[in-house]
């Protein structure tokens, strides 16, 4: 495979590693109106990280029995969601500090969170996503999608894009969970990462080491490119123009959202993580942006000129 150069313009500089899981960073969440966002990992811990690098430590909020691998923050009521392995869904006081409920929704691993006005929605191994109602904490629809897992989820105006272990992505109506459309072979693969910009383009990630381009207007492919050696596990947008891309390659990536040209490459030996890169998140409120991985860390990243 032939991965891009560099080209010159813009770069990531490292503003601070953040130490403390005992295991693998799988997921992170901005906490939307705070001062911080929170990690989850392999050791079950949640912990809660000052988001503008003013802290080297963090603060464990809860301890749950399983593997985190997912988590989304409801801002107006300030409960955090977290997914395990085993399937279940926490809902968690961060006032509080405590677990309101605990409740199964998958059979297998939670591997994405939404939060999408009265409801959340969740994706898993088994091939489901399930709607739940915020009020009641319960869930209220639950479908079968897919015979393989659904990884990602992602909202696209009034449509839900789901990426799935089949390789596709399946579109689907937002009231009605009805599926509009669907991109039966996005990858060779497993689709891992999905990221919308707002202006009718999605970016995909997958297990085929390929960042895409979708035109939602028409549905249609503008451009994918060889983006990684391995697992594109990580899309996440740094304002309008620039893209950052995580991957198991251990490497952290800049990219034009415009022609997915290659700005910049983080070296892993220097300045990134030593092993799989597994979730990335941009701090608007402070402009940095934490990664997270497999090496047990968080990095918080400032996005400056060459």
């Amino acid at each position: 495979m032939n991965v891009p150069k560099n080209k010159a313009g813009l770069k990531l500089e490292r503003q601070l590693v953040l130490e403390g899981h005992l295991s693998s960073v799988y997921t992170l969440a901005d906490l939307t109106g705070s001062r911080d966002f929170i990690s989850g990992g392999g050791d079950g811990w949640l912990v809660r990280w000052n988001k503008y690098g003013e802290e080297n430590h963090g603060r464990l909020i809860a301890q749950v029995e399983g593997k985190v691998f997912s988590s989304a923050y409801i801002a107006d009521k300030q409960w955090l969601l977290a997914g395990d392995m085993a399937g279940h869904l926490y809902w968690i006081d961060l006032v509080e500090n405590a677990v309101m409920k605990r409740q199964i929704l998958h059979k297998g691993s939670v591997f994405s969170i939404k939060v999408i006005g009265e409801y959340i929605y969740t994706c898993g191994a088994d091939g489901v996503l399930c709607r739940s109602q915020i009020e009641k904490m319960l869930p209220d629809t639950s479908l079968q999608l897919s015979r393989q897992g659904l990884r990602c989820l992602e909202k696209v105006e009034n449509t839900l894009w789901v990426g799935g272990s089949d390789g596709g992505i399946r579109i689907l109506d937002i009231d009605t969970l009805e599926v509009v459309n669907e991109i039966p072979k996005a990858h060779q693969n497993t689709v891992f990462s999905l990221y919308y910009n707002g202006k009718e383009e999605v970016f995909s990630g997958g297990r085929d080491a390929m960042l895409t381009l979708w035109d939602t207007s028409k549905l249609r492919l503008r451009l994918s490119v060889p983006a990684h050696w391995y697992t594109v596990n990580a899309i996440t947008g740094i304002g309008e123009n620039v893209l950052l891309t995580g991957s198991r390659d251990k490497a952290v990536r800049l990219w034009s959202q415009e022609d997915l040209t290659l700005l910049y490459a983080a070296d892993v030996f220097k300045e990134g993580h030593i092993r799989s890169v597994n979730c990335a998140l941009y701090l608007p409120e402070s402009g940095l942006v934490a990664t997270a991985g497999d090496d047990r860390t968080i990095i918080l990243w400032k996005l400056s000129e060459q």
